[in-house]
């Protein structure tokens, strides 16, 4: 998905989650890491912890790259917006998890 003539590298994790990691290389010898990952529909906190646990270590391990996360987490009850839980259609352990990732990856 990324043009040829664009440097990059796919970043190689080992994982039971559906994520995959992009390497860019950027002006002045700076890198961006693209993050796009997949939360499957009625999978909960141990899916989350797993996902949680490759993205922390790609962040350790990439510390002076700019990160993005891009992802379908299958999260309806979150409004991304005001970041707050409006639905119960998941239980609320699994959307605070995700509402608060920044949190779960230190």
């Amino acid at each position: 998905m990324i043009k040829d003539t664009i440097k990059h590298e796919r970043i190689e994790v080992d994982t039971p989650c559906d994520i995959d990691f992009v390497k860019v290389e950027c002006a002045n010898d700076e890198s961006l890491i693209i993050k796009s990952a997949y939360r499957p529909t009625n999978y909960d906190e141990p899916y989350a912890h797993s996902l949680f646990n490759i993205i922390s270590k790609v962040c350790k391990t990439y510390k002076k790259s700019s990160i993005w996360i891009t992802a379908d987490f299958n999260l309806p009850d979150i409004n991304w917006t005001s970041n707050t839980i409006q639905g119960h259609y998941y239980r609320k352990a699994i959307n605070e998890a995700f509402l608060h990732i920044d949190r779960n990856l230190a």
